[in-house]
């Protein structure tokens, strides 16, 4: 059942959003639609923007929400586009699993925004902060994901094959502590009780 806190947050998420005159609608998908939301989830939902190019849109949302949120950063989604367009963002500070995945409809569906537009805005740090906390949600959840996390830290200066996957994602969150601004720095305080859990 879904947390008086975070049934707040998502009433004035959707009001926020759905008062931007292009969005036609939002509609929630995933784990909160389903009613099993855990600790880790996210808030998936698409917009519906119809009558306005949806790629459009989606290249100005990061700029949208920072009009409301403190956006600690956003990750697009080149590889799924042009058939679908999906920005990741941070806009939670306190509960840096709950990140927004929002996918930008329309009918008819735009296909003007291209994989490398998409690219060239993303950034190695946004992107691979974004895949550090799905990697752990997977790992502290028991999922399989083995194969993301060696993907994942394989990019990364200082890559061991034959660490364990809990080292794997310590080695991950070194870097991307290093590497962060003061203000990610803190945000990354957030995961350390979750650091701790790890074996």
């Amino acid at each position: 059942m879904m947390t008086h806190a975070l049934q707040t947050r998502l009433t004035e998420l959707t009001a926020f959003l759905t008062a931007h005159p292009q969005v036609r609608s939002m509609t929630l998908y995933g784990s909160l639609a389903e009613d099993r939301e855990d600790e880790y989830s996210d808030i998936d939902m698409a917009l519906d923007v119809s009558g306005t190019d949806n790629g459009v849109f989606l290249l100005a949302l990061p700029d949208i929400l920072a009009q409301k949120y403190p956006v600690l950063y956003t990750d697009f989604a080149p590889s799924l586009a042009p058939d679908k367009y999906i920005l990741t963002a941070a806009i939670y500070p306190e509960d840096p699993f709950l990140l927004l995945d929002i996918s930008v409809t329309a009918i008819p569906h735009c296909t003007t925004v291209t994989k490398g537009m998409l690219a060239e805005r993303n950034d190695p740090y946004s992107h691979t902060m974004k895949l550090f906390t799905a990697n752990l949600k997977h790992y502290l959840r028991g999922t399989d994901c083995g194969r993301d996390i060696r993907k994942m830290t394989g990019r990364l200066p200082g890559y061991d094959e034959t660490a364990s996957l809990s080292a794997m994602l310590r080695h991950t969150f070194h870097w991307l502590t290093v590497h962060g601004t003061p203000e990610m720095q803190t945000y990354l305080t957030q995961f350390q009780p979750c650091m701790a859990q790890l074996t």
